[in-house]
């Protein structure tokens, strides 16, 4: 449905652009916020392709909800905040978009699950690492998108199935 302007909203609109001058263009993504946006998609690719089994079925890591990966999220136990954490494969599992989104990620949950697929301890490596200071450049997003691009790649050509709706 087209828009009717009406002339007092045209005359309205010029006042205001009169007033506070045009309105500011979007901004456009730098080179770094474009490579963390390639390695944030191809880890949480990688991530639900991984812990998918043959035929792409997924299970939330704390709900136990079983769907296909490209129904649910790459959850992250400590957040996506935490550079430090941020693509540490034993901090992200399969997560339903309603666990993940919609009911805080499960957190404690999170973290048994975490104790029992890598091991007594691991939930307390995370945390201290995650409190360490990490800024990446452009370049270490990029070879992060290039890693992980590479890994679903190879899964692709390994389990064909996986890519089937």
């Amino acid at each position: 449905m087209s828009e009717v302007i009406t002339a007092q909203q045209a005359r309205d609109a010029e006042v205001r652009e009169a007033l506070f001058g045009k309105k500011p263009e979007k901004s456009k993504k730098t080179d770094r916020q474009k490579a963390k946006a390639a390695a944030d998609k191809w880890f949480s690719m990688f991530i639900r392709l991984r812990d998918s089994d043959e035929n792409g079925i997924a299970t939330c890591v704390t709900s136990g909800r079983r769907m296909h990966w490209r129904q649910g999220d790459c959850g992250h136990w400590i957040s996506r905040a935490k550079e430090a954490t941020r693509y540490d494969e034993r901090n992200a599992h399969f997560q339903s978009k309603q666990s993940n989104r919609f009911q805080g990620g499960h957190f404690l949950e999170h973290e048994r699950a975490i104790e029992r697929i890598h091991g007594a301890g691991t939930a307390q490596i995370l945390k201290d690492k995650a409190l360490t200071l990490c800024k990446r450049t452009a370049s270490d997003y990029q070879f992060i998108a290039d890693t992980y691009r590479s890994r679903v790649e190879r899964i692709k050509e390994e389990s064909p199935n996986k890519f089937k709706p």
